[in-house]
């Protein structure tokens, strides 16, 4: 499960693709949180899949929040320690994976484009 995390006293962003396109599951991340002592507003956003809670931080803290969330499991345990390099890790390694497969694609249409004899000939 790919997330992302981002906290600064009394606000936490939490960018999900559990919460992404899904309207159901920002309602949960809502419903979990908007009765915990401290949580001032809760914004969903699910075109982005963004939940940003502001909250007390004298009155609860940002992991308490985020527990709440891992215990509905729409964050994945263990997310505490998440940071923006290791979503940023995510992001590139899928990317790398798209563009390698352009690739593939576009050398194998070249080859057949040229000569289908040729590549057969290199495949065997």
């Amino acid at each position: 499960m790919s997330h992302y995390i981002h906290t600064v006293p009394g606000r936490i962003r939490v960018k999900n693709k559990l919460f992404k396109y899904n309207p159901r599951n920002c309602e949960m991340a809502r419903e979990t949180l908007q009765h915990l002592p401290g949580v001032h507003e809760i914004k969903t956003n699910p075109s982005t899949g963004s939940v940003v809670i502001r909250y007390d931080g004298s009155t609860i803290q940002a992991d308490r929040l985020l527990l709440a969330l891992e215990e509905k499991r729409l964050i994945q345990t263990g997310s505490l320690s998440s940071s923006k390099d290791s979503y940023v890790e995510n992001i590139v390694a899928d990317t790398g994976a798209k563009m390698g497969k352009a690739m593939l694609g576009w050398a194998v249409g070249k080859a057949l484009e040229a000569n289908g004899l040729s590549l057969l000939a290199a495949l065997i």
